[in-house]
């Protein structure tokens, strides 16, 4: 997440540049009570469901003239008869592609394949192509058809007084706008300018995957909920299709739901630390301006700020610390409909990078997706190892989730089992294939670089970030990037991570990755790499030095593990979920792997 602007003080006392918190909320600076390290975890406030996805919703095509969506004019309308009722997912494509999708769903029965591709487990809509004008003006590769469809859902509500947020998250094809009780609440790929009734898309650059299959799929939290009324509540969306590239079918689903609490969602996590400064993000039910105050005693007599614009999801920048040292902090936001209420944290502690010549200590994991029960028991024993090793970051080798696109699934298998984690180790991250390059990687993360693929110095070692799922190949970005990295470093340990590995453990997967077998290997081997990082497969694997390099397979962080096998590459693969503790010195890394249940899997050491 690229936060353009943030504010600093040096101390408590210094709220100019701040000016905009509350004078109550500073003055209170270095008085909250202090809580011990070892203290019960700060539960998360759970969301109250309104509207689930493939609920029953009311649908009917919207004017065809691509005007902005009529008779909204906030009563709720009666059910007429040019409204039709279905489940969701709703999708509506012309005769043409359905006839094609029927097509091709015959030649695979007869290759005896299951795959479906012309049904939808909801509500289908085939229209025909040719009933449809085509608008002046539009591209010559425009499709006629309608410009958007119209869905309403009613829901209950007992006390709306007791609501401080909402939460929408949808499913759809090129842009929406959603009405509460006929009042425009939010939109998303659709201009306020643009009257031809189609989305507009701003997009991101070519390695953020915005769509999977060509659907969006967007969480929209901190909604205001002012509008809704006691009793029968009224959701009415209207659905844009593209006018240009991709499919021009119209997609949608969609869950709503509401928090009755102020309170965290995420509490803090740390990222991107340096020698003088580090990250901090953190989510709340409602929108407000968070800060963070901090200090390396016993008194937090110092603060750092967001930026001014109210948020849910926070992310400060503390500049300005001492290289190897303690600093305590809580995190806090100040409610942007209240500015009397604030959600503050307990206080925990994190450590900034040492300098060169001196040791350091880190924990290693990946793939702790699916398996959330699994992944938060690998974390009790890494919170354990990790105080009593004197760790000072996290690296995860990928697949956070199994799919980035769903927020339950970065709250469930993610946030909430590493939490306890991150809120005293900072956490970096490489990108899997299950992130899919997804666009809330760049939201919910905060990496140097581009946070697609990044290096940083710690110490006598300095560490790239790889994303395998983009391109790697000579002439692409990220391997041009990678090799001039390698070559203007001057540490004495270089160490990637990132998720395929080159040579794989698992016997269906053998024997690894030949793109890079072919691109990065030889980088490696070039440039002096000494340790390779990786994850995709599910289980502990360790290669023979292979021209100067080792590569170390970490994917048992909570994902069902796989079947290994020892080969001419793999001097060891165990099928176990695990987590490994590395040590760097500037003449050592050593690296031991610890099972879920605490034994002791494997240890070497790499020597310059």
């Amino acid at each position: 997440m690229d936060v353009s602007r943030r504010q600093h003080l040096p101390a408590c006392r210094q709220a100019t540049p701040t000016s905009f918190l509350p004078l109550f909320v500073l003055a209170m600076c270095g008085a909250f009570p202090q809580l011990a390290q070892g203290q019960e975890e700060l539960p998360l406030v759970e969301p109250v469901q309104l509207i689930e996805f493939g609920d029953t919703w009311q649908f009917r095509e919207g004017n065809l003239e691509g005007e902005r969506q009529p008779l909204l004019d906030g009563q709720h309308a009666p059910l007429e008869e040019s409204w039709y009722e279905g489940a969701t997912p709703f999708l509506a494509r012309s005769e043409a592609v359905q006839d094609e999708l029927e097509r091709m769903d015959r030649r695979r029965r007869r290759r005896g394949s299951r795959h479906q591709s012309s049904t939808v487990d909801g509500t289908l809509e085939v229209y025909d192509a040719s009933a449809y004008a085509i608008p002046p003006g539009m591209p010559s590769d425009y499709e006629p058809g309608p410009h958007n469809y119209v869905l309403r859902r009613t829901f209950t509500v007992d006390d709306p007084a007791s609501l401080v947020s909402a939460f929408l998250e949808v499913r759809f094809s090129g842009g929406f706008v959603a009405y509460l009780n006929g009042r425009e609440w939010i939109r998303h790929n659709v201009n306020t300018a643009n009257e031809t009734g189609l989305a507009d898309i701003v997009w991101q650059p070519g390695w953020v995957a915005q769509t999977v299959g060509n659907v969006w799929q967007r969480a929209f939290t901190g909604l205001p909920t002012d509008r809704l009324v006691e009793g029968e509540n009224d959701l009415t969306i209207v659905l844009y299709r593209r006018w240009s590239g991709g499919s021009r079918a119209l997609y949608f689903d969609a869950q709503l739901r509401v928090y009755d609490e102020n309170g965290f969602i995420k509490t803090p996590y740390l990222q991107a630390v340096t020698m003088n400064g580090i990250s901090v993000m953190w989510e709340t039910t409602a929108p407000g301006v968070g800060f963070v105050e901090y200090g390396s005693g016993s008194v937090l007599n110092r603060v750092a700020s967001s930026p001014r614009v109210a948020s849910t999801l926070q992310e400060v920048r503390i500049e300005d610390l001492e290289p190897d040292t303690r600093y305590f902090y809580r995190v806090h936001t100040v409610l942007a409909d209240d500015p009397t209420q604030v959600v503050s944290s307990p206080m925990y502690y994190f450590r900034t990078a040492v300098p060169e010549g001196q040791p350091f200590t880190f924990l290693l994991y990946g793939d702790n997706r699916t398996n959330s029960e699994t992944h938060s028991t690998l974390v009790q024993r890494m919170i354990a190892d990790g105080r009593e090793s004197d760790a000072r970051f996290i690296v995860n080798t990928g697949d956070l989730t199994t799919n980035a696109s769903w927020w339950d699934e970065w709250q469930d298998e993610f946030f909430e089992p590493a939490l306890p984690l991150l809120s005293y180790f900072p956490i970096y991250a490489a990108l899997g294939n299950h992130e899919g390059n997804h666009e809330t990687w760049y939201e919910y993360l905060s990496l140097p670089n581009n946070e697609s693929w990044y290096s940083f110095r710690y110490g006598d070692a300095e560490f790239f970030g790889l994303n395998t799922s983009a391109g790697l190949e000579q002439g692409t970005a990220q391997y041009e990037w990678l090799e001039n990295a390698l070559a203007s470093s001057e540490a004495t340990w270089k160490i990637a991570f990132f998720h395929h590995p080159p040579y794989s453990c698992v016997p269906i997967r053998k024997p690894g990755s030949p793109v890079i077998q072919e691109n990065l290997v030889p980088l490696f081997e070039t440039y002096g790499v000494q340790l390779v990082m990786l994850g995709h497969d599910h289980l502990y694997g360790r290669s023979y030095p292979l021209n100067g390099v080792t590569y170390v397979i970490s994917g048992g962080g909570g994902a069902s593990t796989y079947p290994a096998e020892p080969d001419e590459f793999n001097e060891i693969c165990v099928q176990t979920h695990h987590y490994c503790i590395v040590r760097v010195t500037p003449s050592s890394v050593s690296l031991e792997a610890t099972t879920i249940e605490g034994e002791l899997l494997d240890s070497f050491t790499l020597t310059p």
